[in-house]
């Protein structure tokens, strides 16, 4: 069993959301928050993170140039995925 079922059990048994942060060595505010998000969903568990969107993406690399008169210049070339 996972410790925030295990904490959210033990508030459920009797036990205040105090006492239960204590024995669990954690916030008061998360006990409250592991309650009420079981009373929301089904489980205390986080969430999965929502996926960012992939259509768009740009890589930096550096290219080195030889320009006449100064020399060799490291540049940033901005690239996008097709």
């Amino acid at each position: 069993m996972a410790p925030r079922e295990k904490t959210v059990e033990s508030v459920n048994k009797g036990a205040t959301r105090r006492e239960a942060a204590r024995r669990f060595c954690t916030d008061r505010a998360a006990v409250k928050r592991y309650c009420k998000v079981l009373d929301e969903r089904s489980t205390p568990e986080p969430r999965m993170a929502p996926e960012k969107p992939r259509d768009f993406c740009l890589f930096r690399l550096p290219y080195t140039l030889f320009v006449k008169g100064i020399g060799y210049m490291v540049v940033c070339v901005e690239w996008t995925c097709p």
